[in-house]
């Protein structure tokens, strides 16, 4: 039997019912597709329906309009939260509202479904600009004054704070950059994006404890297009490895 850990096959999600918000975007669609090849029934929220994909139109701030739609919370295993305001270009109050406020009532939608796991999809930015190398999910978070990155450090202490409290199991994802080809090649015009990232992606079996898991692994979304220089490969399984040790920084400097 192999030891490689990138020989390990993909998990049956056979009778698994996975409910993604943000389900219309680049990484939610992927993770539908990759999740309903593995045997899920997969649903999700998005500000746009999407029937042929069970995905019902809401706002993440109003949960109340959508969970208990026929294709909403009810009956669902796990809910992943990719729904969220990017980058730092919004308005402190509205991104609060989307990221902070929008998280903590979708977490309390899922509560009061009864799902039983929450996976929270936060970002690096939580870090704030200015890490070691190598750096882990071990390293604090801390606010900074940026938009994204104190949303980000409190809607992860919102739904720890829920799992704290043995409401439901949670685990937290911090990315990095994500992209498709399209966008890939903007990852060599930047530096930031790779400095000391561990690059692990969590599978159906990493996500089953709960756990923060600092990752690039939304590269593991990407259809091939260019190496991250020598350090990274992309892979086009969403539960696949993207390499198996952190990255140095030096290649990027200078």
């Amino acid at each position: 039997m192999s030891t490689n850990e990138f020989d390990r096959p993909a998990p049956s999600l056979s009778g698994r019912t996975i409910f993604i918000t943000g389900a219309n975007g680049f990484i939610g669609r992927a993770m539908s597709a990759r999740f309903r090849a593995l045997g899920a029934v997969v649903r999700g929220v998005d500000l746009a329906a999407d029937p042929a994909g069970d995905v019902v139109a809401g706002d993440i701030t109003r949960p109340e309009t959508w969970a208990a739609a026929p294709t909403g919370l009810e009956g669902a295993d796990t809910v992943i939260h990719t729904a969220a305001l990017l980058g730092a270009a919004f308005p402190l109050k509205q991104a609060w509202h989307v990221n902070v406020l929008g998280t903590s009532r979708v977490l309390r939608a899922a509560i009061d479904a009864g799902v039983r796991r929450f996976v929270h999809f936060s970002s690096v930015a939580a870090y704030g600009f200015e890490f070691p190398d190598g750096v882990d999910e071990t390293y604090p978070v801390h606010v900074n004054g940026d938009v994204y990155t104190d949303t980000k450090v409190n809607s992860e202490a919102v739904v720890l704070a829920a799992h704290g409290a043995g409401e439901i199991d949670v685990t937290v994802i911090r990315l990095a950059m994500s992209g498709v080809p399209a966008r890939c090649g903007s990852v060599r015009r930047s530096p930031r994006c790779a400095r000391g990232l561990a690059f692990r992606c969590p599978t159906a079996e990493t996500a089953s404890s709960p756990r923060c898991t600092s990752t690039t692994s939304s590269t593991a979304w990407c259809s091939p297009c260019h190496s991250m220089m020598r350090w990274a490969r992309f892979s086009t399984s969403p539960t696949a490895k993207v390499c198996g040790a952190p990255i140095s920084s030096a290649g990027w400097r200078g």
